[in-house]
């Protein structure tokens, strides 16, 4: 990715050769595998650059790479057993052997790789250790805006090399496999791996180098493929399509969020055949289930995405969605390792940004009428400026009377909480 030049700068076979060292080491870190929980099983996370930076001082290969000979480098690998049997190459390291001085060219290179951590915005450990080695390197060379240049370069390469080099089923592929190794949830592969395509294409530099005449024409289309893969396959992309082409048609739109069969689904948008509605649910399997019969029905004003609410509300068009329904059974459904409110937290606050003005949030549940857990959900409603509605007789109540959803026990209390958010209007 890095050009002959490049915002004035020239760089030469050593300035490649800095980018190939930073890039083969920037990711070794031996400890990645041996991370414990509380419970003593091992847990992958990754790579970490501090770990790796730790490391590469430690048994100080950089070091030994810049300022030893051929014969000298190779002894630095090599394990010596016994004085009668020859010795083992490239199973160890020699630090020791390494002479005491620190090459200039080792500063650079971990000035690299600390630029690679990301995202390196919102790691200041990254950038203070990053920003004291581009000091050292300016006040020994009298300029450091060539190697900021180089890192930059690196970073971006690190970030977007692998899918330059895939296809769109490859690159679905090694993404659903990382969020599985990291146990992040698959519902969010897509919109989350689009957001981060997303904010590399908003990067001047990216742009810059892809659109550069000597950068291979092969990368460039293979980077766009999958980028519009990713992008096409948004659930947020998809719902804002849908949103657009189902208003020309239809009187309003309705969002119900966490499907489970899809009859509920069907049954509203049936009863109200002039206004639209989407489901939304994190269940990959319901999602299919529930398109496939709607498809045999041939229902024309309902459809259903794969995904995480909360995460697709926030990236919808604001004041797009009428009526939002959500069935609420007992917190069981919305509690995580953050706590059971901090869920409802971000529900409320993704409605907020997507529901119109004159909308309401209808939240069907089996918590008691009057109950701590009932009050809660007021407070947390009211944290983003929605009010509980005292009667429901001037709003429309999609989900029918007397319904229990198969999720809740038939000795359920069911009650219906709607609320309406209150925008203050403005005046000039």
């Amino acid at each position: 990715m890095l050009p002959e030049e490049l915002h004035g700068y020239y760089f030469l076979e050593e300035d490649y050769e800095y980018v190939l060292v930073a890039s083969l080491l920037h990711d070794y870190d031996p400890y990645q595998f041996k991370n414990k929980t509380s419970i003593g099983l091992h847990r992958f996370e990754g790579p970490k650059v501090e770990d790796t930076i730790k490391e590469l001082l430690k048994i100080r290969i950089i070091d030994a790479y810049f300022s030893m000979n051929e014969i000298e480098f190779k002894n630095y690998f090599r394990h010596y057993q016994y004085p009668l049997l020859p010795p083992i190459d490239y199973v160890s390291t020699h630090p020791e052997f390494v002479k005491s001085n620190k090459p200039l060219q080792s500063l650079i290179i971990e000035t690299l790789i600390w630029r690679t951590d990301y995202p390196f915005t919102k790691k200041t450990s990254a950038q203070r250790n990053y920003y004291a080695l581009i000091d050292k390197i300016s006040h020994l060379m009298g300029s450091s805006e060539k190697y900021i240049l180089l890192s930059e370069v690196l970073s971006l390469a690190d970030l977007s090399v692998t899918y330059m080099s895939s296809d769109p089923i490859n690159a679905w592929y090694r993404v659903t496999s990382l969020y599985e190794e990291l146990n992040l949830p698959r519902s969010e592969a897509i919109s989350r791996t689009d957001q981060f395509f997303s904010e590399i294409m908003k990067i001047e530099l990216f742009q810059e180098l892809l659109n550069n005449h000597n950068f291979s024409g092969v990368f460039k289309q293979r980077w766009n493929l999958v980028y519009q893969f990713y992008h096409e396959g948004n659930p947020s992309t998809q719902i804002k399509r849908t949103i657009e082409n189902a208003e020309i048609s239809y009187s309003k739109i309705n969002l119900l969020i966490g499907i489970q069969t899809g009859d509920i689904l069907y049954h509203v948008a049936l009863e109200h055949k002039d206004e639209y509605f989407i489901g939304i649910s994190t269940n990959e399997d319901a999602v299919l289930n529930i398109k496939e019969k709607f498809a045999r029905l041939n229902q024309q004003n309902v459809s259903c995405f794969w995904g995480d609410a909360k995460k697709l509300l926030p990236n919808l068009q604001s004041r797009s969605i009428d009526n939002i329904l959500f069935i609420l059974n007992n917190f069981r459904n919305y509690n995580n390792h953050n706590g059971e409110d901090s869920e409802l937290l971000l529900l409320f606050k993704g409605v907020s940004k997507s529901l119109k003005s004159h909308g309401t949030f209808q939240i069907l549940t089996n918590i008691n009428k009057n109950s701590d857990k009932e009050k809660e959900i007021i407070n947390i409603a009211s944290t983003y400026g929605f009010h509980l509605l005292k009667s429901n007789y001037d709003h429309k109540i999609y989900f029918p009377q007397s319904y229990i959803p198969k999720e809740f026990f038939t000795i359920d209390s069911v009650s219906l909480l709607v609320f309406y958010l209150h925008i203050k209007s403005t005046t000039i």
